[in-house]
C-alpha cells in the first residue's frame, strides 16, 4: 500500500494543476478520481502512470469538462502488476 501511495504521489505531484479527489484500492484494482486544468494534462498523467512497472494496465475511464470549476474531471482504473 505504501509503495502504491508513493508512486501516485510522485507522479501526480509533477502536475500542480491536478487535484486527486478519491482513491479506492481494491485487491488488484485502484480507482483514481480527480480534476485537472486540461485534457492535455490528463493525457500526460496517463502516459506517466502507464510507464510505471507497478501497474499492469492504466485505463482512462472518463474525462469530461466541469464547467463550474473550468477544468476536467477524470477517472482512471489502474490494475496492479502481479
Amino acid at each position: 500500500m505504501l509503495d502504491l501511495l508513493m508512486i501516485l504521489t510522485k507522479q501526480v505531484s509533477i502536475y500542480p494543476d491536478v487535484k486527486v479527489e478519491n482513491i479506492l484500492v481494491e485487491d488488484e484494482k485502484i480507482n483514481l478520481d480527480g480534476r485537472a486544468s486540461s485534457f492535455k494534462t490528463v493525457d500526460s498523467l496517463k502516459a506517466r502512470l502507464s510507464h510505471e512497472t507497478f501497474f499492469r494496465n492504466v485505463k482512462l475511464v472518463s474525462a469530461k469538462i466541469d464547467s463550474r470549476e473550468q477544468g476536467v474531471l477524470f477517472n482512471f482504473v489502474l490494475e496492479k502488476s502481479k
